[in-house]
């Protein structure tokens, strides 16, 4: 009997778990109920996160796109400005190269920007005249990139006591408030090929200094490249290597190259460079010019388009004869690296007459055209930057620089 009963609590002590196994299981239970919670948060969450994607992506969907800056933001097309007069008069002493005209390129009658005569000459004054006297010329004119400014550059010969009073100004033309930014003493002797880049912060122009620098001048002068703020300060002189006589710069669109022409030898070219220095590189190395080669940068920074003189004959160079009655030239377009190169205008005279040299090439802010004064006796074309179809524009009488005024 003992035996029994000692058997029957074996086999009791057997089934009787072990000590600490309930609080065992009851710790797995609590951590699997837990894990479910947490599994359960978790794809609650991400349900709720799709549905709000959707509905963002539902909203963005249905709003306007905003749109992507343009690098090169285009401009309208504004009013044609130029140096003239109504009626050139040559049988005095009186300058009629110092009046600027702005003129609608679609027609119609020019109005005076900027008169730099006497007022005696005109028997009248207003606060927007000039005291600048006799003979004065303006070499260079720009539209600031807003079209609000416009920047010239003064000149006159050694007697017309003009002084320190020449060099470069810049205009306010709601405001016709005017600030000298330079003054050309000796050496420099004139300055001109005003520039302003793509972002108004500076202009860039060309100094001669002693003489001009070109045939006329027997390259006696030297010329070089300059670059400073609106207000006149932080000149600085540009690094063009080794090119000779730089000048007619053009900056491209996004501002990080200047185009230019310099001159080898007698024969001038087309360069490029980086405004702070680098040695610069020819284009068109097969098209010399016995005159300055104008470049100029298209509004989209595809183009430049450029100027050169035929000369006497194929191979020769001109003569004082061929400067005084002028001779043919062409307007090319070509790729900024010098590629797919086209003439697009054929025209006369580079320079002729009274000595007014061919102004431009100048773009349309809208870039599809490039207007073109060509020299005495011309008048100012509108030439298609693609087919090369040509349209005057009437009723104007230029005799100097040409700009065509961006309308932001």
């Amino acid at each position: 009997m003992i035996e029994d009963r000692d058997l029957f609590e074996r086999a009791v002590q057997r089934f009787v778990p072990p000590e600490g196994s309930f609080e065992r299981l009851v710790t797995r239970r609590d951590r699997k109920q837990r894990n479910k919670r947490i599994t359960a948060g978790v794809v609650a969450l991400f349900l709720a996160l799709v549905v709000i994607g959707a509905a963002l992506r539902a909203i963005d969907a249905s709003s306007p796109t905003p749109a992507t800056p343009n690098p090169f933001p285009t401009a309208s097309n504004g009013d044609v400005a130029f140096v003239g007069d109504n009626v050139i008069d040559f049988s005095d002493d009186l300058s009629d190269s110092g009046i600027l005209f702005a003129v609608d390129p679609a027609g119609g009658k020019p109005r005076t920007l900027l008169d730099t005569s006497c007022p005696s000459r005109r028997g009248e004054t207003s606060p927007r005249e000039s005291t600048l006297c006799e003979r004065v010329v303006i070499r260079s004119v720009d539209w600031s990139p807003d079209g609000t400014r416009i920047a010239y550059a003064l000149w006159a010969p050694s007697d017309a006591g003009l002084g320190d009073r020449e060099g470069i100004y810049v205009m306010d033309v709601e405001t016709e408030e005017v600030r000298q930014l330079t003054s050309c003493v000796e050496p420099c002797v004139f300055q001109e090929d005003l520039d302003w880049s793509p972002d108004g912060s500076r202009i860039t122009y060309a100094q001669a200094d002693v003489a001009g620098c070109d045939r006329a001048n027997s390259f006696d002068g030297s010329c070089s490249l300059y670059t400073m703020k609106p207000d006149g300060t932080d000149r600085v002189k540009l690094p063009t290597g080794s090119v000779v006589d730089p000048v007619s710069p053009s900056w491209s669109p996004d501002g990080a190259s200047i185009a230019f022409s310099g001159r080898v030898g007698e024969d001038w070219f087309v360069y490029t460079m980086a405004p702070h220095g680098a040695e610069p590189t020819q284009l068109a190395a097969d098209l010399p010019s016995p005159e300055q080669t104008q470049p100029a940068w298209s509004p989209d920074g595809s183009t430049i388009a450029f100027v050169t003189w035929e000369g006497a004959a194929p191979g020769s160079k001109p003569t004082g004869l061929d400067m005084e009655y002028g001779l043919p030239f062409d307007l090319w377009s070509m790729e900024p690296d010098g590629s797919g190169r086209r003439r697009l205008y054929e025209g006369c005279c580079l320079v002729g007459g009274a000595g007014f040299a061919v102004q431009g090439p100048e773009w349309s802010p809208d870039g599809t055209q490039i207007l073109l004064f060509g020299g005495t006796g011309g008048g100012l074309e509108l030439i298609d930057a693609d087919t090369g179809e040509v349209v005057d524009i009437r009723g104007v009488a230029p005799s100097g620089p040409i700009a065509w005024q961006p309308v932001p």
